[in-house]
């Protein structure tokens, strides 16, 4: 990449014949998609390049020489079809700015066939190119098709969209500019007509320099850079006419051979995706390596066409990346699905099972009442799951509410431990509690949330666990002035490696997927435990793990996180009930429930309770009862699904009626939305079903503490 060898004091755009040779070479092999157009009234195509030719798929033939918009028309049927109409813009401010202008974003429908079109996107430049005087000769409209790249931007709102690849931006040209002057034979020439020939070398030197594409002409063996056009100096970084291409890319070796090969066998090379470090940045070129020929046939050069790719591999490799964690995403979801499934499906199977048993004549009572306990420990079990996918929605939507509560920790984490060790003694395991510091006699926060995190945690611990056991430390200290409590659970169970750690709290995946076959569960509990802790102030984190070595989890929560707010009366926030204050004595309850297996069972649950109980099945009717019948009941319990009228409906119909009596909603809805939609319809508290009988009496005792 040294200066010229002297040859030739104007490079290649000097009068000699060579010249001739090198710029015709040169727009042959141009890259780009580019069209030449009279600065006329119809903007008459002139010239145009085989990848132009290629994109809007109408051979040259048949557009050379007729305007640009009766050519390429838009489509007359697409309402959004305004890019002919910002394309004539453009243009006609280039002739009156004697400017480049551009067009950062075009939409065309490109007609491929007569009246069938496609949509596509373009990024658009229209560049003069002036005379001596100037004016302008000639308009390059060069564009580059970016649709792809506006697909891969939607793709960023669209996580599951499929991998939309990137068309190829670099492709061989032909340029028919001026046909019939430029391919007058060397006689012509011979005989007069040079200044033709000077004419038109400067026209081609002026389209050179303004071509977006990379063009450079290399000379003799050490391949010395005769002409570079500006964006090549862009690309490069500095200008290196005079240098030799070991002198301007010393470290390219790869690129020395292939130019010391073509220039030797004369046959073209063609470089996609070519990785170029220029300065501290990797950036990727398309190349066309072209051997430069005298006019009697012999190598004297090479010709370097190039265009930078790098957006489109960076948005390519996105979009793999994308891909890629996309497909992780859905195998993760589908393992999940199968195995929530199968998490389902078999507490499922048991209470139909058993149930179907406890339908035969002469069963030892005994038996029955085994089989009964198997029936409501896996429906509990079914409705944990459930609980915590309506969780996971809260947290994942945002709209987790907690409640705050004054608890003893000591007694909290106790009732915990106790519950789970049967399961633990069960399996042979010891689970220790060992409180390591002084714990305040009570603080503030969400009880519920906390025993659900415990549970969750010390549950695994016990789960993931065959011989020794499992060992719980109940400790505080004080951070930033705020009273913190850690719960640390050691276990000696399978372990974890550091892949698994990574994958630990995220949403429907487990450890290891094999663990759901093994040792079973939903793969939710600890994604919800982290998301719960922190709502509380604090946090989940595994400190201790190694394969084969049990690990350990500590629990982090701040006191008095919780604000104190409004009191909601739900089932998990009420007190049990002794067997003497489980009486509903001397009230009537209005029932408005359709389900008429949830009707025999609220009622038998209430009227065993000492309570009598009125039936109607829709909302129409219970404002009709409760009105007619105002003395009559003491209070309402309404579903919120029912036909005719919903309980939402209903009960403010009631209440804008004046009827002031409680009204209790019950609902299979146990999302915030719902029980705060309950509550805003007039309700005075909110039941979610599956009913337990004890939270029922509690919840309605609440309401009568002075008379009941």
């Amino acid at each position: 990449m040294g200066s010229s060898t002297g040859q030739n004091s104007d490079g290649p755009f000097d009068a000699r014949p060579q010249a001739f040779v090198d710029h015709q070479l040169l727009f042959q092999k141009l890259p780009g998609q580019i069209l030449v157009l009279k600065p006329d009234e119809t903007y008459t195509l002139l010239a145009m390049t085989k990848a132009f030719e290629r994109s809007t798929l109408k051979p040259a033939s048949e557009v050379l020489g007729r305007g640009l918009f009766e050519s390429y028309p838009e489509d007359p049927n697409d309402q959004e079809a305004h890019g002919a109409k910002s394309l004539r813009e453009s243009l006609e401010r280039v002739i009156r700015s004697k400017k480049a202008d551009v067009i950062p974003l075009q939409r065309y429908s490109v007609e491929y066939e007569k009246d069938r079109y496609h949509v596509t996107f373009w990024t658009v430049e229209n560049a003069p190119v002036l005379d001596e005087a100037g004016e302008i000769i000639y308009i390059l409209h060069t564009v580059q098709d970016i649709t792809e790249w506006v697909k891969f931007k939607n793709l960023e709102r669209v996580p599951n969209s499929v991998d939309l690849g990137l068309s190829e931006t670099k492709n061989d040209i032909e340029l028919f500019f001026k046909a019939q002057k430029l391919q007058r034979d060397n006689d012509d020439l011979r005989s007069g007509r040079q200044d033709i020939l000077a004419n038109e070398r400067e026209n081609f030197r002026n389209l050179f320099r303004q071509t977006p594409e990379m063009v450079c002409m290399l000379y003799g063996p050490d391949h010395v850079f005769e002409f570079v056009n500006q964006a090549h100096i862009v690309a490069l970084g500095f200008d290196a006419t005079g240098m030799n291409v070991r002198q301007a890319q010393p470290e390219s070796v790869e690129v020395h051979g292939l130019l010391d090969n073509v220039y030797e066998t004369g046959v073209t090379a063609e470089l996609r995706e070519i990785p170029v470090t220029l300065g501290k940045s990797l950036r990727y070129f398309n190349l066309t390596y072209s051997a430069r020929r005298s006019s009697e046939g012999t190598i004297n050069g090479v010709m370097i066409l190039g265009s930078e790719i790098t957006q489109q591999i960076v948005a390519r490799e996105a979009i793999q990346t994308a891909k890629d964690l996309s497909d992780a995403a859905n195998a993760s979801k589908s393992n999940f699905v199968a195995n929530m499934s199968h998490e389902i499906r078999t507490p499922i199977g048991i209470i139909i099972g058993f149930c179907e048993i406890l339908l035969e004549d002469n069963m030892p009572e005994h038996e029955r009442r085994e089989y009964l306990h198997r029936v409501i420990r896996n429906a509990k079990s079914l409705t944990r799951i459930i609980d915590d996918i309506l969780d996971l929605a809260k947290v994942e939507a945002g709209k987790l509410e907690l409640e705050a509560s004054q608890f003893s920790l000591i007694e909290l984490v106790k009732e915990v431990v106790d519950s789970l060790s049967e399961r633990a003694r069960d399996k042979g395991l010891y689970l220790d509690l060992v409180q390591e510091s002084e714990i305040p006699e009570l603080l503030q926060s969400d009880a519920l949330r906390l025993r659900q995190i415990l549970f969750n945690i010390i549950g695994n611990a016990v789960k993931f666990t065959a011989n020794g056991g499992v060992t719980v430390k109940l400790s505080s200290a004080e951070e930033n002035e705020t009273q913190v409590f850690v719960v640390k659970v050691t276990d000696t169970g399978v372990g974890l490696n550091r892949g698994q750690i990574e994958r630990l709290f995220k949403p429907f995946v487990q450890a290891d997927g094999s663990t759901s076959r093994t040792f079973g569960g939903t793969g939710l509990g600890l994604v919800i435990s982290l998301r719960l802790a922190q709502a509380l102030g604090g946090d989940i984190e595994v400190v201790e793990y190694g394969e084969g070595l049990g690990c350990t989890f500590v629990i982090r929560f701040r006191d008095g996180i919780v604000p104190r707010g409004r009191k909601i009366i739900h089932a998990e926030g009420e007190k049990r009930a002794s067997a003497q204050e489980n009486r509903l004595d001397g009230l009537s309850i209005l029932l408005a429930e359709d389900s008429i297996d949830n009707q025999v069972l609220v009622k038998r649950i209430l009227t065993r309770s000492g309570a009598s109980v009125s039936i109607v099945e829709n909302g129409l009717d219970a404002v009709e009862f409760a009105m007619m019948n105002d003395s009559a009941f003491d209070l309402v319990l309404m579903d919120v699904q029912m036909p005719k009228m919903d309980g939402y409906e209903a009960t403010r119909s009631l209440r804008k009626a004046g009827y002031a009596k409680p009204i209790i909603a019950l609902t299979a809805h146990a999302m915030t939305d719902e029980r705060e939609k309950t509550l805003q319809a007039g309700c005075n508290a909110h039941l979610t079903k599956p009913i337990n009988s004890q939270d029922l009496i509690a919840t309605i005792r609440a309401h009568f503490s002075q008379d009941v």
